[in-house]
C-alpha cells in the first residue's frame, strides 16, 4: 500500500510503541498521523505548527507524547494520548535545524541533537 498526503518528500517515519500509529515527517513542514492498527492507514490528522522542514520524530515509551524537531530550530511536542494531537508546546533552545530527537527509555527525558552541535536533554 503506498501512502500519499505530503505535498514533498517524506523524510522520517515513526511508529508508537504499540504500533497502531504511524507519523511521517516531510519537507513540506507537516506531519501526518496514519493508523496503522489493522493495518488501514487511514490519515488520522495533519499537524502543522513547524515554519521549516520536519526532520526528526519519536514517541515517547508510553506513547502519550510524539516530538517533532524542525528546520525552524524547535521542538514541537504533541499530545498522542486518545489520537488528540493537540500541542502541548514548543521546546526553543537550538541555534540551527533539529536533526534528531531520543526519549529515554522511562520516558521521562527527551534528548535533541542539532545543527549547532549540541545536544539539548530538555
Amino acid at each position: 500500500r503506498t501512502l500519499t498526503g505530503h505535498s514533498d518528500s517524506v523524510l522520517v517515519l515513526a511508529y508508537s510503541p504499540d504500533g497502531y500509529v504511524l507519523a511521517s515527517g516531510s519537507l513540506d513542514k507537516t506531519v501526518i498521523i496514519w493508523d496503522a492498527k489493522n493495518r488501514s492507514y487511514d490519515k488520522i490528522c495533519t499537524l502543522t505548527g513547524h515554519s521549516s522542514i520536519v526532520w526528526a520524530l519519536a514517541y515517547s515509551p508510553d506513547g502519550c507524547v510524539l516530538a517533532s524537531g524542525s528546520g525552524d530550530k524547535t521542538v514541537i511536542i504533541w499530545d498522542a494520548k486518545n489520537r488528540s494531537y493537540d500541542k502541548i508546546c514548543t521546546l526553543t533552545g537550538h541555534s540551527s535545524y533539529v536533526f534528531t530527537l531520543a526519549y529515554s527509555p522511562d520516558g521521562c527525558v527527551l534528548a535533541s541533537g542539532s545543527g549547532d552541535k549540541t545536544v539539548i536533554i530538555w
